[in-house]
């Protein structure tokens, strides 16, 4: 993710046994940063404050987590407090999930399994349908995608 700030965060987790990456290249020199992970009811799953005094940095935890999949969409909140140089505060977040992709010559793996896709198409210009029913964009989005799911796809 680019911040409104243009500061950059890109969070890397793949297998659940491997710690996850967060690395950060601010705006400006960060003095200090307090970041920490949660789960979708908000439980602090790991934290912690180090003093980078750099723009570029990295952030690494090792959690007890569960695998992501299409079946059973696990996501986890990074946040992340910035301190830079000139007193200045930036908080970022975003989400991720334990995810792993693979191939060979003839299968594509998520974490370790075959998948499947079972796809249709929804762009936003050609296939996109109008929120005909008053809900609000997070309830048209979720029902669409609840649906697809009912009729078996796993990919849009």
């Amino acid at each position: 993710m680019i911040s409104s700030e243009n500061t950059i965060l890109k969070l890397t987790a793949a297998r659940t046994c491997e710690p996850m990456s967060a690395d950060i290249l601010a705006r400006d020199c960060v003095m200090h940063a307090e970041w920490s992970i949660t789960d979708k009811d908000g439980k602090i799953l790991a934290s912690g404050e180090q003093s980078p005094r750099s723009a570029e940095f990295s952030v690494c935890a090792l959690i007890a987590a569960e695998q992501w999949s299409a079946e059973h969409p696990v996501l986890y909140t990074f946040n992340i407090s910035l301190t830079y140089k000139s007193g200045e505060c930036e908080q970022l977040s975003d989400r991720f999930g334990y995810r792993y992709f693979s191939v060979d010559e003839k299968y594509i793996y998520l974490n370790g399994y075959p998948f499947y896709m079972r796809a249709y198409i929804r762009g936003a210009a050609a296939h996109e349908h109008q929120n005909n029913c008053g809900l609000s964009e997070y309830d048209f989005y979720k029902k669409n995608i609840l649906m697809a799911k009912s009729y078996g796809f796993n990919t849009i």
